[in-house]
């Protein structure tokens, strides 16, 4: 009766086994099938995706106190495989007037981590700001996106800078 090694579960021959040509190719085929997991998993691990992307045109028309998933290009990024991400972000609202504003990363729709910047002395914001970089799991085929909320009066426009790495791939 074949046995199977421990770690890998490659199916060999024993002594008392007829042993021929198929049970050769077996454990041949093994072998072969794990050396290509291997070198996938070799190939995830010195090229990990990595994106840089500007939101492109600023997003324009953004409500004073509403919550607005910002859209435009560059603005999103869809998960290539499963795995834990690094999300990071810099960000700018003009308006009028801006004395709060709020920059929210979401997965799939639902928001994951934010940063919010304020004026205590009520004076406009008027620089750009950074969403320190998070981890968080994300599955294939899944939507990495951000959504902006500010205080303050006439029409924001906002500016949007995305760095999304993969850390670790999960199966």
């Amino acid at each position: 009766m074949p046995a199977n090694t421990p770690i890998y579960g490659f199916t060999y021959p024993c002594e008392s086994d007829a042993i021929n040509f198929a049970a050769f190719k077996t454990l041949a085929d093994q072998i072969d099938a794990k050396l290509l997991d291997i070198a996938a998993d070799r190939d995830f691990a010195i090229g990990r995706y990595n994106v840089q992307q500007d939101m492109s045109p600023t997003q324009g028309a953004i409500v004073a106190g509403a919550v607005t998933p910002l859209v435009n290009a560059g603005s999103t990024y869809t998960a290539p495989v499963s795995g834990i991400y690094v999300v990071d972000a810099y960000t700018s609202v003009v308006a009028t007037t801006v004395t709060y504003a709020r920059l929210a990363v979401r997965v799939a729709g639902t928001a994951r981590f934010a940063r919010s910047v304020n004026n205590e002395d009520g004076s406009p914001l008027s620089k750009q700001w950074d969403l320190p970089g998070t981890a968080t799991i994300v599955t294939s085929g899944q939507v990495i996106d951000t959504t902006m909320l500010f205080a303050g009066t006439g029409a924001g426009t906002a500016s949007l800078h995305l760095n999304i790495r993969l850390i670790v791939r999960l199966a």
